[in-house]
């Protein structure tokens, strides 16, 4: 996608492309040769539903996309791609008897004391960092014939690193915000240089977008695109993964370290690891981060006993390891899952030829009157009842969500 106030696992440019949507028209890019063949189906796509009333618009597919997602990953308890959860609070498992304090951290096996994350399939403790590799890095856009559409753009810096997974371009100035990155994009590396193609049409000037009189650009116009992209390293930041808390409780006890606050929590930091990541269960532990060597330094608790609450931060999510790239691209099975129930959520026209794929996906399976009720509609009461629906869409991912071995479920068993 170019640009959406609404951050989405699945961009809507990878949407459009999978409800089979021509990629500049769904960007709001107009060609003449493109016009003349598609005819009805070439009006191109907006970025507000403000700009054009009457069709469904960038930001507002945004909004279902993310809704889908969120309906879907809650019915599966993890996340459809990796991504950072930021303080998430959980209380600390306590003893069985309400009058005994855990004073060492430890089970009765004296292994660490574990935990069970909201999000299942952990990945590692830490949180989203970014780095500068290029500012304001000049696009090279692809030769064509006079006339022709330069479908590319590229843009290149030197790079010491060696992951391509970790390159991401946004709209400059954007200091990496999501909902402005460029995607999907192509990346690799070789002798030290980073190289990064992307369509020219996900580059369409955000003033263009945002005009109060938004019209459909022209695609040979350059000055209607952008120019330079900041090219940035985004990747797992380890040093920060766990916050402990310890309520007060009138005397700091043996062994404290710090002062003794009486009206707020006394913390101190550690780490993660994974027992069970598939199923969230991790284990903590207490430690400070050494910047020097990007390691943890074991450390005592800041209380001498158990603390109460956790403040954890991580990545969780699923990873499809046939993908180059796991931790940055949504499987396309799910995708496709996320397309589809998406799709069914919208509720405005956004092609006015008779092939709108949309109808399919947006058709409401309960309805059992009319004219054509002698060929439709026979749906059990687990897909008629179903929480995302009755719409084609809404029951394919209902269905998907509850295929043979894909929830993972939230009653997790602590044991190693």
């Amino acid at each position: 996608m170019g640009r959406t106030e609404t951050e989405t696992k699945l961009s809507t440019a990878e949407w459009a492309k999978i409800m089979g949507i021509n990629p500049l028209h769904f960007e709001g890019v107009n060609l003449q040769a493109l016009t003349e063949i598609e005819g009805n189906c070439a009006g191109a796509w907006l970025q507000h539903e403000w700009q054009q009333h009457d069709a469904v618009s960038r930001e507002e597919l945004s909004r279902f996309i993310a809704r889908a997602e969120a309906d879907i990953e809650d019915a599966l308890g993890f996340s459809l791609a990796p991504t950072w959860e930021v303080d998430e609070r959980q209380v600390s498992i306590r003893p069985v008897q309400v009058e005994t304090i855990n004073l060492g951290g430890s089970d009765v096996r004296w292994y660490r004391q574990p935990i069970i994350t909201d999000k299942k399939w952990f990945i590692a403790g830490g949180i989203r960092g970014t780095a500068v590799v290029l500012a304001a890095a000049p696009i090279t856009w692809a030769i064509v014939p006079a006339g022709d559409y330069p479908r590319t753009g590229t843009v290149s810096a030197p790079y010491t690193g060696s992951d391509p997974c970790e390159i991401q371009i946004f709209y400059p100035g954007k200091g990496a915000d999501p909902t402005y990155q460029i995607r999907p994009a192509q990346v690799s590396i070789a002798a030290g240089v980073i190289t990064v193609t992307f369509a020219r049409e996900l580059t369409v000037l955000e003033l263009l977008q945002e005009d109060i009189l938004a019209a459909p650009v022209d695609g040979l116009d350059n000055a209607a695109f952008l120019t330079t992209v900041d090219i940035y390293r985004v990747y797992n930041d380890p040093s920060t993964q766990v916050s402990f808390l310890w309520e007060p409780v009138g005397g700091c006890g043996c062994g404290s370290t710090g002062s003794c606050p009486t009206c707020s929590y006394a913390t101190s930091t550690g780490c993660l690891v994974p027992r069970d990541g598939r199923l969230g269960i991790i284990s903590y532990g207490p430690a400070t981060w050494d910047a020097a060597t990007g390691a943890f330094i074991a450390a005592p608790f800041g209380m001498a006993r158990q603390p109460d609450i956790l403040r954890l931060y991580y990545q969780a999510g699923l990873q499809d390891t046939k993908l180059a790239c796991p931790r940055t691209t949504m499987s396309a099975d799910w995708a496709r899952t996320v397309a589809y129930y998406a799709a069914s959520m919208v509720d405005r026209e956004w092609c006015a030829c008779s092939a709108n794929v949309a109808e399919k996906w947006q058709e409401d399976l309960s309805f059992v009157s009319g004219g054509e009720e002698y060929s439709r509609y026979g749906l059990s009461p687990a897909n008629l009842n179903n929480p995302f629906g009755p719409r084609r869409g809404a029951i394919y991912a209902w269905q998907r969500c509850n295929g043979r071995d894909t929830r993972i479920g939230r009653a997790a068993v602590m044991a190693r």
